[in-house]
């Protein structure tokens, strides 16, 4: 009678530890994939500006924008992205349990394993942020940058002692400029060429505080 107690008892302590090994995996599994996100996002919003020749510094970017990005990246290529979860979650459920239950080595080569598949997720995140910051950039590009609307936008003040800044200025107002970008404090503007030739274009950054309204057409 004791014998049996003391084997439910040990059978109870085997399922508790199991549980907290499962939400322990899952907690990891949901740290990581927000780590992997962020990180795609960040990878691709600094390959994109910087065709504009834009750092993140300069750009000002929220950093929740980052996981909007992420997110972009890994549903354009969904098929990929299901395709190494579907060979994680094998490795997880089936190869992880058997090799540890095997021997010590099996234990140590478990963990390698499930390092390997982390470090190739990184990689593999990296190269679809990377390519697909090039891939929209030379799309927007061939289209004249229409994805971006056009904007009137009014200065302070339009005197100025130099010819072509005063020039610039008033061709603010005439919707010939695209907004790539807005931040709390900045404007970025582009003006593709007329012509709609792909070409890199010029970025016009403007502060805020210097404007007196600005008008997003539709």
């Amino acid at each position: 009678m004791v014998e049996k107690t003391d084997k439910t008892g040990q059978e109870l302590a085997n399922q508790r530890e199991s549980i907290h090994l499962s939400m322990l995996d899952i907690a990891t599994i949901i740290t990581l994939f927000g780590a992997l996100i962020y990180t795609t996002g960040w990878t691709y919003a600094y390959h994109y500006f910087g065709h504009f020749k834009l750092g993140l510094l300069t750009t000002e970017i929220p950093n929740h924008y980052f996981l909007m990005y992420g997110f972009w990246v890994l549903k354009t290529w969904w098929w990929l992205v299901a395709l190494f979860y579907l060979l994680f979650i094998f490795s997880t459920l089936y190869l992880k349990p058997v090799l540890k239950n095997s021997s010590e080595k099996g234990r140590i080569l478990a963990l390698h394993l499930q390092n390997l598949a982390i470090l190739i997720a990184f990689v593999l995140a990296w190269w679809l942020a990377v390519k697909q910051a090039q891939d929209y950039y030379l799309e927007q590009q061939h289209q004249g940058f229409t994805a971006y609307p056009l904007v009137r936008v009014w200065p302070k003040t339009t005197e100025s002692g130099h010819e072509k800044l005063r020039n610039l200025y008033q061709t603010l107002p005439k919707a010939e400029y695209r907004l790539l970008l807005q931040t709390r404090e900045k404007l970025f503007l582009i003006k593709p060429p007329q012509d709609r030739k792909p070409a890199r274009p010029a970025i016009l950054q403007l502060n805020q505080l210097e404007t007196n309204a600005m008008k997003i057409l539709p």
